[in-house]
Formats: C-alpha cells, sequence, structure tokens
C-alpha cells in the first residue's frame, strides 16, 4: 500500500493521539476492555472533539451546517 507523505502524516497524528489517549492512559485486563475503550474514544474522536481542520469545530457540529446552495456561474 502506498502512502503520500501527507497522508502518513496524518495517520502518524491520528495513532499517536489513540497511544497517548487510550493506550498509555489506561491498564488493560482483556481485550474486550481495550475494544471498549476504542469505542468510546473513536466515537469522541470522530463527533465531538473539535478538528484544527474544520476551524475548530467538533465534526457533528460541522456535518449539521447548512450547506451552501448558490450555483456557480463560472463558464468553460
Amino acid at each position: 500500500m502506498l502512502f503520500r507523505s501527507n497522508q502518513n502524516a496524518f495517520i502518524e497524528r491520528f495513532n499517536k493521539s489513540y497511544r497517548e489517549e487510550v493506550l498509555d492512559a489506561n491498564l488493560f485486563n482483556t481485550l474486550v476492555e481495550v475494544q471498549e475503550a476504542t469505542d468510546e474514544w473513536v466515537e469522541d474522536y470522530n463527533y465531538f472533539r473539535p478538528h484544527e481542520s474544520l476551524g475548530r469545530m467538533p465534526p457533528k457540529k460541522f456535518m449539521s451546517r447548512e450547506k451552501c446552495t448558490k450555483i456557480s456561474t463560472y463558464k468553460m
């Protein structure tokens, strides 16, 4: 699988956040506990945590914005 350099940066950033906030922050006894903690963290990460790429908005709020209905008048 080939990744462009900017794709790798996003993956490494995600991996760092996951490692620090889930794996390093908890002690687990079973894989089920890891899976449960991961599920909770992923939901928070994907829906409620502000993201810089979205103007410091949480994805859930960003998704709910009204879409612009203007039609381009650009002629080719």
